[in-house]
């Protein structure tokens, strides 16, 4: 071997490797050679780093991914057309419907616009808007009440759902609980009331019978 030649793989200024041909002898048209082999090098540095690129996205993409399989709140996105991309393990759980059944479904199919539920104006507001949104909504049909935080994505939209179903039955009950006790304590003051009314002239007669006996035992 009389020669070699080292062509950087270059991609955006950034060095991604070497590329080494070894030859006997070069040929008077070097120059296209060498040509070619810049071609050639620009090319590879193109797609290793487009490569490069991949995998990084992947690994970042890995990485929400199990962040959002191991959070507690449901999470689900959609695209521009209703279409449901995503569907974490909590929300199977919440719901009790596997990812397999929502996945690729268009959730204006799933949830009919006759149900009037509050969270499909809020999502249509939010898609217009592009402004997060943060309510609360009942889900009769599954004896569910939710804490819905929606956010605005270049896809769609992604959401965030807790089920405080527990929170709202207490709370429920409490209020329940204190209409009942404000109801006996009005129940009690009007029968206080009444007693202290009824028991008036009975009262203003003992007290003039002891005013009585009280004047004629004093003259003695």
């Amino acid at each position: 071997l009389n020669d070699a030649v080292l062509i950087p793989i270059k991609y955006q200024g950034a060095i991604n490797a070497m590329l080494v041909f070894l030859t006997t002898s070069f040929k008077d048209d070097e120059n296209e050679v060498f040509d070619l082999l810049q071609e050639i090098s620009g090319q590879l540095g193109f797609h290793i780093d487009k490569k490069k690129s991949e995998l990084k996205l992947k690994e970042f993409n890995d990485q929400i991914n199990a962040i959002l399989e191991n959070i507690n709140d449901g999470f689900t996105s959609f695209d521009e057309h209703w279409k449901i991309t995503y569907w974490n393990k909590a929300a199977e759980t919440i719901f009790s419907i596997p990812r397999e059944k929502m996945v690729g479904q268009n959730l204006l199919e799933i949830v009919s616009e006759q149900d009037d539920y509050r969270f499909l104006k809020v999502y249509r507001q939010v898609f217009k808007s592009q402004k997060a949104a943060h309510f609360e909504q009942p889900i009769p049909s599954r004896g569910l009440y939710l804490a819905i935080s929606v956010y605005p994505t270049k896809e769609g939209l992604s959401v965030f759902f807790k089920d405080i179903t527990e929170v709202k039955t207490l709370d429920a009950e409490r209020r329940k609980r204190m209409n009942e006790l404000n109801s006996k304590n009005a129940e009690l003051e009007h029968f206080a009331y009444i007693a202290s009314h009824d028991l008036q002239e009975p009262l203003r007669m003992v007290t003039s019978f002891l005013t009585q006996i009280e004047r004629k035992y004093n003259d003695l």
